[in-house]
Order: C-alpha cells, then sequence, then structure tokens
C-alpha cells in the first residue's frame, strides 16, 4: 500500500546498531574486505585474555594501548585463520548457518569482552591492595576501551593497507609472470618498500 512506510533498518545489523548510517557503512567495509568475522571474533578474544590480572598493576593508559595492540594482533591472526580455512574450502561463505555461526561467535566474544572489562578493576584493585596502592577508579574500564581503540585502528589500518599493497602488486605483476611467483614478488616488493619508509621516516 502507498501508506505504508518501508521500514528504514532491517536485519541484523540494524537491529544491533540502530542507524541506518552505521549499518550502511558496515556493508560497505564488508565490500571493502575491512571487516572479518575470525578477525573480530579473535580480536574481542585476545582483547579480554589482555585484561586478565598481572603480577604488576597497570595504569589505565598503558592498560588500554596493550589491549589495543593485543586486538589488532588477534584480528591479524583471526583474518589468517579465515583465509586460510577459505582457501582448504573448509568454510562455506554463502551458507545461510555459516553466517549465523559467524554472528553468534561475534556475539559471545563481545560479551566476554565486556565482562572481563567490568571486572578488570576488581581485578586490579586486587592487585593495587596488596601492593599497598590505591584501588583505581570505577570508571577505568571506560578510559581503557577508548584508549585501545586508538592503537587497534592505526594497527590494524596499516595491516590493511598492506595486504592491499601486496594484492595490487601482485596483480600487475601477474601480467607477465606466473600467480603464484606473482604473489610472492608482491610481498618482497611491499615489505622492501615498508622498511625502507620505516628506516627513512619514522626511525629518523
Amino acid at each position: 500500500m502507498d501508506g505504508e512506510r518501508e521500514p528504514v533498518v532491517r536485519g541484523w545489523e540494524g537491529s544491533w546498531w540502530g542507524l541506518p548510517i552505521l549499518k550502511s557503512l558496515l556493508q560497505r567495509a564488508r565490500q571493502l574486505g575491512w571487516v572479518s568475522t575470525g578477525g573480530l571474533f579473535l580480536g574481542l578474544v585476545f582483547f579480554a585474555l589482555s585484561l586478565t590480572p598481572s603480577l604488576i598493576p597497570r595504569q589505565f593508559t598503558l592498560q588500554g594501548i596493550l589491549s589495543g595492540c593485543v586486538f589488532a594482533a588477534g584480528y591479524a591472526v583471526g583474518i589468517f585463520i579465515e583465509w586460510l580455512l577459505d582457501y582448504l574450502g573448509l568454510v562455506a561463505r554463502k551458507a545461510p548457518w555459516a553466517r549465523w555461526i559467524g554472528r553468534m561467535l561475534i556475539i559471545s566474544a563481545a560479551i566476554l569482552a565486556v565482562v572481563f572489562l567490568w571486572l578488570s578493576t576488581d581485578w586490579q584493585n586486587s592487585i593495587r591492595i596488596g601492593m599497598g596502592m590505591e584501588p583505581v577508579e570505577s570508571h577505568q574500564p571506560v578510559r581503557v576501551a577508548l584508549i585501545a581503540l586508538v592503537p587497534a585502528l592505526v594497527l590494524i589500518g596499516i595491516g590493511t593497507l598492506i595486504v592491499h599493497a601486496v594484492q595490487t602488486v601482485s596483480r600487475w605483476l601477474a601480467r607477465i609472470i606466473p600467480h603464484r611467483a606473482a604473489l610472492v614478488g608482491g610481498v618482497i616488493i611491499v615489505a622492501i618498500l615498508s622498511s625502507t619508509i620505516v628506516d627513512g621516516v619514522l626511525v629518523r
């Protein structure tokens, strides 16, 4: 009917994020290969594990930086495992059950990360009290999560750029040499260029 309005938000992403613009951004990121189910799952698991108690208490700034770097490392491992399973033909990406399993894994990992983030205050306080230090504030987990976003996004962004650079160079080389040799050549060329940029710009 003409009087009926088409719902703006549909599907799991819409109900989860609650905003159409975030849904479109997420879909676009998936199309560009910026979002990985395996990467998000292992990234969140690694993030949660980084919040477990340590022998030495950590300030929220150090904890946030550490957790962000650990998330990026888990994201990279998850992407590699996802690529390996797909390369071996062990993952049916287009199957409906595969999507639901991926969503359930991300939701469970997100819940784990939130729970560990909430418990991190008590874990840190138990260590600080034992060492005669003042307890941390109750809103420290929020600070840790916000700080962790910075190194996580930076490292994942750099890794994504490197992967796309390897793919681009490999496609160029594949016009004149075999595909596998082109892939190896792309990795070598991007590695040399990356090390040159680091030595010439960051180190100096």
